[in-house]
């Protein structure tokens, strides 16, 4: 709610920093500044890997690589055909496909993996390696 003149830009863009009342320089009190990689972007993308991935997309359990995701988006995140989708590591495109009913935010559901044609209740091994590095083109989760 501070005014754009005194701000030093329009409000409805994010600043990484505002000048504080302490900084000597009483003409820069209240402007915001962006740093070259700011925290805001760090957190945009940080909150964009755990609603559509999940926070742990790779783990290491009995020295086997496993991949699993665990979406948290809401219905609005769906087309009309209930399907999202997003880019993983700039390489592999994830769609989710799911009944309209199902709520991943409230309810409990069943993952099925198709890669290559082939369906997996579970991925892990060289399969979760190849994903990793950005070898595996798409990937269709089917949630019931």
């Amino acid at each position: 709610n501070m005014d754009p003149e005194v701000y030093g830009r329009n409000p409805l863009e994010a600043s990484s920093f505002i000048v504080p009342t302490c900084n000597p320089d009483k003409s820069k009190h209240g402007q915001g500044f962006f740093a070259r990689l700011s925290g805001a972007n760090a957190e945009f993308l940080n909150m964009y890997v755990i609603l559509f991935a999940g926070e742990h997309i790779f783990t290491y359990e009995d020295g086997v690589l496993k991949f699993h995701l665990k979406p948290l988006l809401s219905n609005e995140f769906f087309d009309k055909s209930n399907e999202a989708s997003f880019l993983l590591f700039g390489k592999t495109t994830i769609i989710y496909k799911k009944d309209p009913s199902i709520n991943l935010l409230k309810d409990s559901y069943k993952m099925t993996y198709i890669i290559n044609g082939k369906a997996y209740d579970e991925v892990k091994g060289d399969l979760a390696l190849s994903i990793r590095n950005g070898k595996v083109k798409k990937v269709v989760v089917e949630i019931q």
